[in-house]
């Protein structure tokens, strides 16, 4: 029997957030974690988390991984090759 909408979205959810804690080491070696800093990298990567678990769900595994290596690309090389940010 198939999960209801309401199971897969407080799945993906919980996915998200996860995702977003897993990610908040990405604030950079010593940075200070203040509560400015992790709701915004909780925040960002919970929107990042939700996208890429959207994807799994709709269209399947791949997708899911070349957003997330997309989105790398665009904010660790692209934009620091721009001088947009570092």
């Amino acid at each position: 029997m198939p999960a209801g909408l309401g199971a897969v979205w407080a799945g993906v959810v919980f996915a998200a957030l996860l995702f977003a804690a897993v990610h908040l080491g990405n604030a950079g070696p010593g940075a200070e974690l203040t509560i400015g800093v992790v709701s915004s990298f909780m925040t960002g990567n919970a929107i990042i988390g939700l996208v890429c678990g959207w994807l799994y769900w709709r269209r399947g595994l791949e997708s899911a991984i070349v957003a997330h290596v997309s989105i790398d690309l665009v904010l660790k090389v692209l934009g620091p090759a721009l001088g947009i940010w570092r």
